[in-house]
């Protein structure tokens, strides 16, 4: 209850603030994709400046706010205020994930206190709200750590149906950060 109430607070928030209030936690790095972002919409392929072309982004982040970019139809306030949702529902899913994998192993208590640790060192504000990857990596970590929770993904005897849902698990974690396969 109390997640839902902080996401609707949030997308009303980032639909009715000032642009100037949306941009403070904004990464310089994030215009980067946007950019490329625009400019793949816009048909001139995955290009910053319009004339040479790029490799310098992650795929599935970028994937994410390509149709963004599309509704936002050249507009740069409302991509801004598009992905910034996105990122919110990301970072929503993200904390349902992590209550989950806690109360799983302990006491809704002990989930409360892990919040609310997650909230003091992972600086949601910067993390999860940088226009970034970010909330991508956190929350496909989390997902990863959860349906090894369910429905165990590691052990002998595996079915091939089983080793494949982790190597797609795996595939999606490094197409969000390409990095990720280190």
């Amino acid at each position: 209850m109390v997640l839902a109430f902080c996401f609707i607070g949030c997308i009303g928030f980032i639909f009715v603030a000032p642009p100037q209030w949306l941009t403070y936690f904004i990464s310089d790095d994030a215009y980067y994709y946007f950019l490329v972002a625009k400019n793949i919409i816009a048909g001139l392929g995955p290009t910053f400046d319009g004339y040479s072309l790029t490799n310098g982004f992650h795929p599935l982040w970028m994937l994410s706010i390509l149709p963004l970019y599309h509704l936002a139809d050249g507009n740069i306030e409302f991509g801004l205020r598009l992905v910034l949702a996105l990122q919110v529902m990301i970072a929503s899913l993200s904390l349902w994930l992590l209550w989950s994998i806690v109360t799983h192993w302990a006491r809704a208590r002990t989930a409360v206190f892990a919040l609310v640790i997650f909230f003091i060192l992972a600086s949601p504000l910067i993390l999860l709200f940088n226009g970034l990857e970010s909330v991508l990596l956190i929350c496909v970590s989390l997902l990863l750590i959860r349906v090894d929770q369910l429905y165990p993904l590691l052990r002998d005897g595996d079915t091939p149906r089983k080793r494949l849902v982790l190597g797609a698990l795996f595939a999606l974690f490094v197409l969000v950060r390409l990095d990720g396969v280190f």
